[in-house]
């Protein structure tokens, strides 16, 4: 590790971490402003046994390169870090979620369930694997606000059975701005996007296309 004065300040980070598809978990670490990137790889590894050479560190949405400092990138107390996970030779560790390259219109049904119903906002589509719930084919609403996808596959239940036993795999918006940052581990690219949809009859939805995802978080506005 790089080399710290006698007294040196140091103050406490934290990290979110994807260790197991669709699970993220946060960590918390006390750097100083001095250490690099690869310092704080290292005490991930120390953590978390995972070797800095199969970690991506990202702090609002920039990549960080190991060589510069936590000072570099104005990371400070409290800070959250988000680290992306890769197997050696490049494949992603993190979780399987729409590609979002594709987008499409999906009308709406008045003859829809209520477990297909959605809402302004961010909304997320999957299945329910519970075997004694009526509902199949799901829309989680989840609304307007800020969201690690990730977490939120893990966390979310069935709108009909309330049990959180969800595959959910696509996304949708309607009525709002919608701001998307990630990594893509398949491609290797951060992805960005910034886009509105004030539809009354539509939602913006995405094929079926699916990629690894290192993180993806989603903000969503009111219009």
């Amino acid at each position: 590790m790089s080399i710290r004065a006698t007294g040196e300040p140091t103050f406490q980070i934290f990290a979110k971490i994807n260790i197991i598809p669709g699970k993220s978990k946060s960590i918390t670490f006390d750097m100083s402003a001095n250490d690099t990137i690869l310092d704080l790889k290292k005490v991930v590894h120390s953590k978390e046994l995972v070797p800095p050479d199969q970690q991506r560190l990202f702090f609002f949405g920039k990549q960080l390169k190991d060589e510069r400092t936590l000072a570099d990138y104005n990371i400070k107390k409290e800070s959250i870090i988000t680290v992306a996970l890769r197997l050696r030779g490049g494949g992603g560790i993190g979780f399987n979620f729409s590609s979002m390259e594709n987008s499409k219109k999906l009308g709406f049904s008045e003859s829809a369930p209520s477990w297909r119903k959605i809402g302004p906002g961010l909304n997320l589509s999957g299945k329910c694997l519970n075997t004694s719930c009526k509902a199949n084919d799901i829309w989680v609403k989840k609304g307007i606000g800020e969201f690690q996808v990730g977490e939120e596959l893990f966390k979310s239940n069935c709108p009909e059975c309330k049990k959180r036993e969800v595959k959910l795999d696509n996304i949708g918006f309607w009525k709002c701005r919608y701001v998307a940052e990630g990594y893509n581990a398949d491609s290797r690219k951060q992805i960005e996007m910034d886009a509105t949809t004030n539809d009354d009859e539509s939602m913006i939805t995405f094929d079926s296309t699916q990629a690894n995802w290192g993180y993806l978080k989603i903000t969503t506005y009111k219009i």
